[in-house]
């Protein structure tokens, strides 16, 4: 489902790095286009460990 979302978005971020921003946000109410458009770095590299 991700990689249809990224394919029909044109969403420039890994299948992997889209996952983490939806698990993250499951309990905010966001358009996909909104969610995957601001620099979420910060999730990415929290859930990581790599800060």
């Amino acid at each position: 489902m991700m990689a249809i979302v990224q394919k029909k978005m044109g969403v420039d971020r890994s299948i992997y790095e889209m996952l983490q921003m939806v698990s993250c946000s499951l309990a905010e109410t966001k358009h996909l286009g909104e969610l995957f458009a601001k620099p979420n770095n910060n999730i990415i590299n929290e859930l990581d460990g790599s800060t």
